[in-house]
């Protein structure tokens, strides 16, 4: 179990992901003074540019893993995906993302929904995304006594 209780919805293309705040950690943040407001959908947006994919060095945001971000009745909803249904670090982000969206104060109730339909493909990067791999190919290449052919 991934941090918290997870519904397989269906295996094959999508999973749901509920994740609460523990009472403990909601009862400390209110001894604090943490005012008791609803995150908008920039801020989680935010929150989770700030997610970076651990074999690409890209956030999740700028790979197009994110297809939805809504705030509904105070429970920030996501619908994400990976590059691949087979992704070796797809439970390292999963986490990522659950630590990120609970540093901020304001975020209590997360469903997160899995997804692998559509697929996602690299027309889903940002330009800068795109900029950033081809740096990073290119310098593999080089590093690896590949020709640089300019």
């Amino acid at each position: 179990m991934l941090f918290g209780l997870v519904v397989a919805e269906n295996k094959s293309t999508e999973e749901l992901y509920q994740w609460n705040r523990s009472t403990e950690l909601t009862q400390a943040s209110e001894r604090t003074g943490a005012a008791e407001t609803t995150p908008t959908e920039s801020q989680v947006i935010a929150l989770l540019d700030a997610v970076i994919d651990p074999e690409l060095g890209v956030s999740i945001v700028d790979l197009g893993l994110i297809y939805e971000v809504a705030v509904v009745k105070g429970v920030v909803k996501i619908v994400m995906t990976l590059t691949s249904p087979a992704c070796p670090l797809g439970k390292s982000i999963l986490e990522d993302v659950r630590e990120m969206l609970f540093s901020d104060s304001s975020v209590e109730n997360v469903d997160l929904v899995l997804t692998f339909s559509p697929a996602w493909t690299t027309d889903n990067m940002s330009e800068s995304a795109k900029n950033h791999l081809l740096g990073l190919h290119t310098d593999a290449i080089l590093s690896q006594g590949g020709e640089n052919h300019d």
